[in-house]
């Protein structure tokens, strides 16, 4: 007998740059709000499990995880007071935004020095 496991909450059929750029985007909050370091070795395996990524694609993930960044306490519960420091928070935004900001313009030298440098490497 086999058991599959579904997660419907984000169950559908789309791209696969959204995909990635939420699983990413969640992992990376691990990170930056509860200091878990492997969080980043998850991203990096996860990425590596997709194999070669496109510039295109990379930039996409990228744009989406920052998206996820930048929102991530609006998604979880608008109306819950804050429990991380204010420092965290904006911190937070600012790397969000420039995973975006990078994402849109293109910038393969910014994210080769990023912790999301796994999705530029050939």
């Amino acid at each position: 007998m086999n058991l599959f496991i579904i997660d419907w909450e984000l169950a559908q059929f789309g791209r696969k740059e959204y995909d990635l750029g939420q699983m990413i985007g969640d992992l990376y909050e691990r990170k930056h709000f509860q200091n878990i370091d492997s969080a980043l070795w998850i991203i990096q395996g996860f990425v590596a499990g997709y194999g070669v990524l496109s510039n295109e694609m990379a930039f996409r993930i990228a744009i989406h995880a920052g998206v996820h960044l930048i929102c991530w306490y609006i998604r979880r519960d608008p109306t819950a007071p804050f429990t991380e420091p204010l420092e965290k928070i904006e911190d937070a935004i600012r790397i969000g935004t420039e995973f975006v900001v990078k994402g849109w313009e293109r910038d393969c030298v910014w994210f080769e020095s990023s912790e999301l440098a796994c999705l530029f490497e050939r």
